[in-house]
């Protein structure tokens, strides 16, 4: 039985004015690693998501259970959902595009074990056991596959198929209080070298070993890493999205497009068809077929994500941007569509990470804010902690704890000379970022008491004599 059209079937049946069929089939093997205990995990799951329009209004519901009665009682949930909303005076229904088949799945990895990845992560520990700088403290090795199908009474039948391995590694340094440094890896293929992603954790751990306490205030150049890119960036993502313009939580309109939002030297870009992206895919979860598409272009804003309602409402071209996936929600028929970039890249006026240092006379490299969520989205502005490397002369210096740093997105994107060759995923894959040059942050950092300070230094020396382990 083909489970999708007897689904719509039932809702034509039941009243519905128009109807969506979101059928998938998820497996996930998960192996999840906490202080040294591997926790194995097997899901396999499929499902039915339903988007019901009733008297000008939709309403989402999901279930698990395939029976006919289940399905019955899903739609009657969607219907009401609907109706309870009431007429939206902007409603326009659902979608027609011609179908489309999307498969990127790869059959050399479709084998990957729990033991498999139980060894990615074994085989990371092995490396870094007994190791001076840091201690592995968290990772999960991951193989997702999704199975996927869109439905809907306007003619849309499309497919997307698609796997990956997914890996993450979490070490503190081996210091009072430590630092937490992080790497992400997403591949498809089965030779996976543990030895790189070890490294670059290494390189990332070496950086911010040994933070001293300064006094400092002033608006110094900045060099963000990925890591601390990533959330500052997401402050303009999320203003460009039609849903928040709509919402008034956004200083855009439709008449942005074109404006200048950012420096000449740097292009974001949402890219579909990313290897480094955990799932890629030829047509969104509307039906809509997907574009590479530069969000900024030459620093001149070019594209507002959206869907089909809000591309209808504001008059903006479809960019395929209704993704179902949620953090920590591995099934993606239990997440109510909505706008969100697949994986945002960069391009630019680029240079090594190491000439970028060396034009620096006394500025910052950061490697981490904490906060950066709490940002106002209208205005875009940010204060956040951050853990931050001092450069002087062109050569770093020591890493300082608890920088302050302050300004605007808008600021921070204006003001962007140059940016890495180097990129490095982070957003747990979301984003695949170089190191970014800018200015017109206010930065502060003050020194904690020195009574606190000595009980540091005392208790890195018990850590190095080994009185005090990890």
């Amino acid at each position: 039985m083909d489970v999708a059209k007897k689904s719509l079937e039932i809702a034509k049946e039941l009243g519905a004015d128009a109807t969506e069929i979101f059928h998938g089939k998820t497996l996930v093997k998960i192996i999840w690693v906490e202080k040294d205990i591997l926790k194995p995990r097997y899901l396999e799951t499929e499902g039915l998501a339903f988007r019901v329009a009733k008297n000008g209004n939709i309403g989402f519901s999901y279930t698990l259970h395939l029976s006919e009665d289940h399905i019955r009682k899903t739609i009657k949930a969607a219907i009401r959902s609907a109706e309870l909303k009431g007429r939206d005076p902007n409603y326009v229904g659902l979608p027609a595009a011609k179908s489309i088949t999307s498969n990127y799945i790869r059959e050399d990895i479709r084998d990957t074990s729990l033991e498999d990845l139980g060894k990615i992560y074994n085989d990371s520990w092995s490396l870094l056991k007994g190791n001076k700088k840091v201690t592995l403290i968290a990772g999960s090795s991951i193989y997702f596959e999704g199975h996927y199908r869109i439905l809907n009474t306007e003619g849309v039948d499309s497919t997307l198929k698609g796997n990956a391995i997914i890996i993450a590694l979490f070490a503190l340094t081996q210091e009072i209080p430590p630092n937490v440094v992080a790497e992400f890896l997403v591949e498809r293929k089965r030779a996976i070298k543990v030895e790189e992603i070890v490294e670059r954790l290494l390189g990332k751990a070496e950086r911010v070993l040994g933070c001293k306490e300064v006094n400092y205030s002033g608006k110094p150049e900045v060099i963000l890493a990925p890591s601390a890119l990533e959330p500052l960036l997401w402050i303009f993502i999320e203003q460009i999205m039609a849903s928040r313009i709509k919402a008034g939580m956004s200083p855009f309109t439709k008449e942005s497009l074109g404006q200048e939002v950012a420096s000449k030297n740097v292009d974001i870009i949402d890219d579909p068809y990313s290897e480094k992206s955990k799932f890629i895919a030829d047509v969104d979860f509307e039906g809509i077929p997907t574009r590479r598409k530069p969000l900024v272009k030459s620093g001149r804003l070019t594209t507002i994500l959206n869907d089909f309602y809000h591309a209808k409402l504001f008059d903006l071209e479809l960019s395929a941007n209704t993704i179902r996936f949620a953090p920590n929600i591995f099934d993606p028929v239990q997440v109510e569509p909505a706008i969100s970039p697949w994986f945002i890249t960069f391009e630019g006026k680029e240079k090594s990470l190491n000439d970028i240092i060396s034009e620096v006379d006394r500025g910052f490299l950061v490697e981490q804010v904490m906060g950066a969520h709490q940002a106002d989205p209208v205005s875009g502005k940010f204060s956040v902690p951050a853990l931050a490397v001092y450069i002087e002369n062109g050569e770093l210096k020591h890493p300082i704890r608890n920088v302050m740093l302050s300004g605007t997105i808008g600021d921070v994107l204006k003001n962007v000379d140059v940016i890495s060759k180097e990129r490095e995923l982070s957003g747990m894959g979301a984003v695949e970022a170089p190191y970014v040059r800018t200015s017109g942050i206010d930065a502060s950092a003050v020194k904690a008491p020195l009574s606190y300070r000595i009980q540091m230094k005392i208790a890195n020396l018990l850590l190095r004599l080994g009185v005090i382990k990890f």
